[in-house]
């Protein structure tokens, strides 16, 4: 079976604007015989070449406007929005902080520290005293020189085991008192709050 598709099957797969430049080719006169190409004037095929270069030069630059111009109004809308959200925010925040005053003398039930309702929860989670990892690349150097337990071995890899690297730094804080400068270690030391941290988690 022939894979050649007729004109109209072609007409068919072409877009509006491939049309359009279906047309704009014809205009050239391109001959198609080689011989009738052979008999014209020297020059004459970077001529029409140069006029489908033209118009291929005058598409991308009205591509490239349609980018700018995409651009500017996406950056529009982002500030449009940015300014919204920036306000909405500020209301929550508001209303965040009243939830937390109201909340440190709420009579929660049941000895519990938290309240779920209709339209969200509100409370206080204990926290724990621990160390967080904070910057991986420097907490693997900390533990490389001060505690060569915390880091094993993989094939032609070093992988930091956080959890023997933090209960160790722990450990230590627990016995010097001294705490770690996080910018230097990459190491978190989060305080114990028995009274516990607040938070407020909207939504049914």
């Amino acid at each position: 079976m022939s894979e050649e598709i007729t004109v109209a099957e072609l007409d068919s797969i072409l877009t509006l604007e491939g049309i359009e430049e279906s047309k704009f080719f014809d205009s050239l006169e391109i001959p198609t015989d080689v011989e009738e190409q052979a008999s014209q004037a020297p020059g004459w095929m970077d001529a029409k070449l140069d006029q489908i270069l033209e118009r291929m030069t005058a598409i991308g630059d009205e591509v490239a406007q349609n980018d700018a111009a995409r651009g500017a109004r996406v950056a529009m809308i982002e500030d449009h929005f940015a300014g919204e959200n920036y306000s909405l925010e500020r209301r929550w925040d508001y209303l965040e902080d009243q939830v937390r005053r109201l909340a440190f003398g709420y009579p929660f039930p049941g000895g519990k520290k938290s309240r779920k309702l209709a339209f969200g929860s509100f409370g206080f989670r204990k926290v724990a005293e621990k160390v967080r990892v904070a910057d991986r690349d420097k907490a693997e150097g900390y533990a490389g020189e001060h505690c060569p337990a915390a880091i094993e071995l993989v094939p032609s890899t070093t992988k930091l085991v956080a959890n023997t690297l933090t209960a160790s730094v722990l450990a230590e804080i627990r016995s010097t008192g001294e705490i770690p400068d996080q910018d230097e270690t990459g190491l978190e030391y989060i305080e114990a709050d028995e009274r516990g941290m607040f938070f407020v988690k909207t939504g049914t």
